[in-house]
């Protein structure tokens, strides 16, 4: 799994449903691959850009059947200052091309999960958060992230539609989500993991 901090919190639940199947992974930040880059040196994949850092170290060195993918959240990343993302969406189109090519020599199969949604004015609002982030940006790089997985057959799971559709009040701060909202990403993840997998692997 790379992922963002999102992947990490419905991680134990995903690794509960898989575990009879699976075996799952994810960066850890400790790969010694990674000595001397402090900045990509922890669990959370980050954006766009780190992720494929991430990759360009390990994958010469690193195999796996499936490798899961998301990034997106903190490509839109406005510092308060800052009149621009953390990422533009031409570079991150560019990084998800390069990220499917090394992901291409690590895995058997990349999926990618989509982005999951954010509210402006909880998130923009929240106490004491110090950067900004906006849904239309948020679904514009997804839109950009769909066609660029679509184009190369890369599956995809809608982590963003299903997280939309459970609807009511789902964050606990200014992007993550309930216990039992976490839980119902995971067992979804898992099930279409496993759906997948059938056909994919055999």
């Amino acid at each position: 799994m790379l992922g963002d901090s999102t992947s990490i919190l419905y991680e134990p639940y995903l690794k509960k449903a898989l575990k009879d199947n699976f075996y799952y992974s994810r960066k850890t930040g400790k790969e010694p691959e990674l000595a001397g880059f402090s900045e990509i040196q922890k669990p959370n994949a980050k954006d766009s850009r780190k992720t494929k850092d991430y990759l360009k170290l390990i994958s010469a060195k690193f195999n796996t059947d499936i490798l899961l993918i998301n990034t997106g959240l903190h490509d839109i990343r406005y510092e308060i200052n800052s009149s621009t993302p953390q990422v533009s969406i031409q570079d991150y189109e560019k990084n998800l091309k390069d990220i499917i090519k090394l992901g291409k020599k690590c895995s058997k199969i990349i999926i990618w999960i989509t982005t999951t949604h954010i509210n402006d004015t909880q998130h923009n609002n929240y106490p004491g958060i110090t950067f900004k982030r906006f849904e239309e940006d948020n679904e514009n790089y997804n839109q950009v992230a769909l066609k660029i997985m679509k184009l190369n057959e890369i599956p995809i799971i809608d982590l963003r539609q299903f997280t939309l559709d459970i609807g009511g009040n789902v964050f606990t701060d200014h992007c993550h989500f309930t216990k039992q909202v976490r839980q119902k990403q995971a067992f979804y993840i898992a099930q279409q993991i496993e759906n997948m997998s059938l056909w994919m692997l055999n």
